[in-house]
Order: structure tokens, then C-alpha cells, then sequence
């Protein structure tokens, strides 16, 4: 068990605690649950920041920090358990619920008017006007085929609920909050120790589509090839997103994010 604390020039005191319990059950499985408390604070353009934008036909549009907003806070809740099937296969499976409040958005329904240089000025002030819930799972397999050989499987499904607070207008801002990360994520990979010092990972990635279907389901292969020159120096070769030319990743607001395959060549030095 343990907390941080800490006072910072926005919010005033804040206190993050968090608790852990591991229970032995026997040499071949193992429980364990986690508690926390997390707060992230205002940035200073949330606090009292002013950004103002010019816009052909709409006029002037302003964002307005809000030097009320208080902390946006979290508690997480963890139940774990590991499996060892086999000295050499081991399982672990996590669940986990999070649940937000005071999250801080743009508060669309507290607009003000005025003009600027004659144009109109639509204001809009940052406010702690969302809550909502997070719930997954994650569950992973390591299969030591041989000394040399390891195979690990994993899988997570994520479900996010965000909503807008009573009396604050959404303009389906958490639907698009809740639509942004994809549902189910998967990998394998398998990694080999090779002879002459060389070391070979293969990985097969897959998420599902999200954004409301406007970022498409995207499986991908990962490539890594690399050798110890001497115990401080390690080369690799590795190639990324090999599937495809390129793939969507992401729907920003100013257009499609692309992500291209690519190799790439690494130097690693330790000391």
C-alpha cells in the first residue's frame, strides 16, 4: 500500500493512493488485485489559456481556459490471475474496470457572443463536464517450444463509455471519444535465438476497425532481425507493417492519418 501527494498551483492538494495484493495459491497458479486512485491536472491552456481562430463565413471562434476546472480523477479497479500449465507454458488473464469523472472537454453549451473587429466571437470555456466507464481484459500465453523457440499469444478487448455530465451539450463529442480506440487487439510472435549470436522476432498484429468504421480493421506482420557484436553493441534489421503499402491508423481532425510499411536499420549501445 502506498499514496503520492502533492500540491501543485491549479487544483491545490491531490492525493493518489494505491493498494496491491498477490495471493500464492500453490507453485502453479497465482491471484492478485490492484486498487488506485489517479488525477491528471489542468494543462495551463485548459486553466487560462485564450486561443482565438478567424474563419471566412463564421467569424471569430475562441477557446477560454477556465481557472475553476479541477482535476480530471480516475479509479481503477485490477483482478489478475497466472496459470504455469506446464514448465513451459504459462498463462495470464487481467481484468480491469476505470472509471473517469471530471473530465475536462469543451463546454459547446456555455457559448458566449461578442464581436471582434466587427466580426462576431463565439467563446467556448473548457469545463469538468464528462464521466464514464472503461472495462477490458487482457489475456496472454508464452509457449517455450524449445530453448530456442518461443511462442507468445496475446488478446485484449476494451469497451469505453464516456458520457456528457447532466446539462452539458454533447455534439456527439464522447461518441466519437468512445469510437476512437478499438475494441479487440490481438498479436503473435514468435522469437528465435539463432546460431552465430543472431536473434529473430516474427510478429503478426491485428486490431479491429474503429472510428465508426472509418479506420478499417488492419492486420499487420513486424520483422526483426539482430545480432550482439561484442556484450555493449547490438545491429538490427526491422521492417514494420509489412501487410500493406500503407494503412489508416488514426481520424484527426485535420485528415486521415496514413502509416506506411518502412525497414529501418538500429544500433543499440549499453554501458
Amino acid at each position: 500500500m502506498g499514496s503520492k501527494f502533492e500540491h501543485n498551483i491549479y487544483t491545490g492538494f491531490e492525493f493518489q493512493p494505491n493498494a496491491r495484493a498477490l495471493y500464492h495459491i500453490n507453485d502453479t497458479n497465482e491471484v492478485w488485485a490492484a486498487a488506485s486512485r489517479a488525477v491528471r491536472t489542468p494543462s495551463r491552456l485548459e486553466s487560462n489559456g485564450v486561443v482565438t481562430a478567424y474563419s471566412n463565413g463564421f467569424g471569430f471562434v475562441q477557446l477560454l481556459g477556465n481557472d475553476d476546472l479541477q482535476s480530471e480523477k480516475l479509479r481503477a479497479l485490477e483482478l489478475g490471475y497466472r496459470k504455469q500449465w506446464t514448465q513451459n507454458i504459462t498463462s495470464d488473464l487481467a481484468l480491469f474496470s476505470d472509471y473517469y469523472d471530471d473530465l475536462s472537454i469543451i463546454n459547446y453549451g456555455a457559448a458566449t457572443l461578442s464581436t471582434l473587429d466587427g466580426q462576431l466571437l463565439e467563446s467556448f470555456p473548457y469545463d469538468n463536464g464528462a464521466h464514464g466507464e472503461v472495462h477490458g481484459a487482457e489475456i496472454s500465453t508464452d509457449v517455450q517450444i524449445r530453448d530456442w523457440w518461443k511462442i507468445t499469444a496475446y488478446y485484449s478487448y476494451i469497451k469505453m463509455d464516456l458520457k456528457m455530465n447532466s446539462g452539458v451539450l454533447d455534439e456527439g463529442v464522447t461518441t466519437a471519444l468512445n469510437e476512437a480506440t478499438p475494441m479487440n487487439a490481438s498479436y503473435l510472435r514468435s522469437s528465435f535465438n539463432l546460431p552465430h549470436g543472431f536473434e529473430f522476432d516474427g510478429t503478426f498484429r491485428y486490431t479491429s476497425r474503429f472510428d465508426d468504421g472509418l479506420v478499417p480493421a488492419a492486420p499487420e506482420i513486424d520483422l526483426n532481425l539482430s545480432k550482439v557484436i561484442n556484450k555493449n553493441w547490438r545491429v538490427s534489421l526491422a521492417g514494420s507493417n509489412l501487410v500493406d503499402a500503407h494503412h489508416k491508423e488514426t481520424i484527426p481532425l485535420l485528415g486521415t492519418t496514413q502509416v506506411r510499411h518502412f525497414w529501418y536499420v538500429k544500433m543499440t549501445a549499453t554501458f
